[in-house]
């Protein structure tokens, strides 16, 4: 009997070593595991930072995008894409006809005022690349409507305006003045006096709106009828210099 019991004793201390042995073992300390789930959460960490930082590169080349598109938006359409500028002409016919009306009135040319090497024996490319292109002396022109539209705005234009070329030929000259204000009554004023005069040299100050709610302060504009090779009206167009007409946040600066 003891023997036996001996031999149940020794048996069972056995199978609790080989059970210990079989038992999974911790793969570190207690210290290594919470350095280890600390170093987790710090990875998880940086993860969700790249992410961000991933994020802000993604609202970056967005802003970029903006940018890039708005500034294309500025630009005027190229000489080859057949635009009209209203009865049919084209940009070139369109810039000849306000230069010699502006000439004839003055005795000062369009060239001349905005200081281009040009001519009227000058290629249509150059007439092009140093008028509508131009991007220091804003010239813009409307039609003959009852209410006036854009037919026409330089690079220059389009930028000083903050409009597209699609936004600024659609839209009644009239809504780029401060309704009801001085502003409005100095502009219905200059239209009379154009109108009966022909042209208002350098005399008339004022603002105007840009596509972005600031204001152009219009100083030295210089606005005129226009006529064709028949000497039937067309409308009218004005010219300004934009580094003397800086764009300002409010009328009362």
């Amino acid at each position: 009997m003891t023997v036996f019991f001996h031999l149940c004793v020794f048996q069972l201390i056995c199978w609790q070593n080989v059970a210990f042995l079989f038992q999974p073992q911790p793969t570190s300390r207690p210290a290594d595991r919470f350095f280890d789930g600390k170093h987790a959460k710090i990875v998880r960490q940086q993860q969700v930072g790249n992410q961000a930082i991933g994020l802000l590169t993604s609202r970056e080349q967005k802003l970029v995008a903006l940018r890039s598109s708005i500034q294309e938006d500025f630009e005027i359409p190229l000489l080859n894409d057949d635009v009209q500028c209203g009865g049919g002409r084209d940009f070139v016919q369109h810039i000849k006809f306000l230069h010699e009306s502006i000439l004839t009135l003055t005795g000062r040319g369009l060239y001349e005022r905005m200081q281009v090497e040009i001519n009227d024996d000058s290629l249509d490319d150059d007439i092009y690349k140093s008028i509508c292109r131009n991007e220091r002396y804003v010239l813009i022109s409307h039609g003959k409507q009852n209410d006036p539209v854009y037919n026409f705005g330089n690079s220059a234009c389009l930028q000083a305006f903050a409009r597209s070329w699609k936004n600024l030929t659609s839209m009644p000259s009239r809504l780029c003045v401060v309704s009801k204000s001085q502003d409005e009554a100095l502009r219905i004023e200059l239209m009379h006096n154009v109108t009966n005069f022909g042209f208002v040299d350098g005399e008339y100050r004022g603002y105007r709106v840009r596509g972005d709610g600031k204001f152009i302060k219009l100083t030295e504009c210089c606005v005129w009828n226009c006529y064709d090779n028949n000497g039937d009206y067309i409308g009218q167009a004005a010219l300004f210099d934009r580094d003397l007409s800086p764009v300002v946040d409010s009328t009362d600066d």
